[in-house]
C-alpha cells in the first residue's frame, strides 16, 4: 500500500511560473524576465518499496506530469526521489522539465519524503538544453490544498 500522496510540480493541479527569456515567449529585451504560468497535471506515480513495508531509506518514487499554458500542452516533467529514512526524513530528488525541444534539469532535497506539511522546499536548476543550455536558478515548491505550486526562476 502506498503510504503517501504524489509529489511534484503539481499533484492533480497546481501552477508553475517560468521566469525566462525564450524566442517563443519574448519579443523585446524588456521581456527577459517575463513570467510564463504553467499548469501541471499528474500523469503517473510509482512508489518503489525496497525494504520493510512503508517508507524506509532507499525507497523511491517516480512521478510524471504534463505541463500546459492556458490549456495548451507545452511539455512534461519527470521527478525521481529517494528516501533518506522514513516518511518524515528528507528525500533527495532530481527532475527534468521538457518544454518543447528544450529541457531544464534540477536537483534538491525535500524536507520530508512525504511532503505533506506545506513547508516550501527548493531545487537547484542544474542545467538544460537548447534555449536553456545556460540555465541556472532555483525551483521553489510549496504544497497547496489542491496539489503543489512551484516558482521556477531560470536565469539564462
Amino acid at each position: 500500500m502506498n503510504p503517501f500522496t504524489p509529489f511534484g510540480l503539481a499533484a492533480i493541479a497546481g501552477a508553475v511560473t517560468l521566469a525566462a527569456w525564450t524566442p517563443a515567449f519574448a519579443s523585446a529585451p524588456s521581456d527577459l524576465r517575463r513570467p510564463l504560468n504553467v499548469d501541471a497535471a499528474l500523469v503517473s506515480f510509482d512508489f518503489v518499496d525496497l525494504g520493510q513495508p512503508g517508507v524506509t531509506a532507499g525507497d523511491s518514487f517516480v512521478q510524471a506530469d504534463t505541463l500546459s499554458v492556458d490549456g495548451r500542452p507545452v511539455g512534461s516533467d519527470l521527478f525521481h526521489c529517494v528516501a533518506a529514512g522514513d516518511e518524515t526524513a528528507a528525500g533527495l530528488c532530481d527532475a527534468v522539465l521538457v518544454l518543447g525541444d528544450a529541457t531544464i534539469t534540477a536537483a534538491g532535497r525535500i524536507p520530508n519524503f512525504e511532503p505533506a506539511d506545506g513547508q516550501p522546499f527548493r531545487f537547484a536548476i542544474t542545467g538544460g538544453t537548447n534555449r536553456y543550455r545556460r540555465a541556472a536558478g532555483e525551483i521553489i515548491v510549496t504544497e497547496t490544498a489542491t496539489g503543489y505550486t512551484a516558482i521556477v526562476d531560470v536565469q539564462i
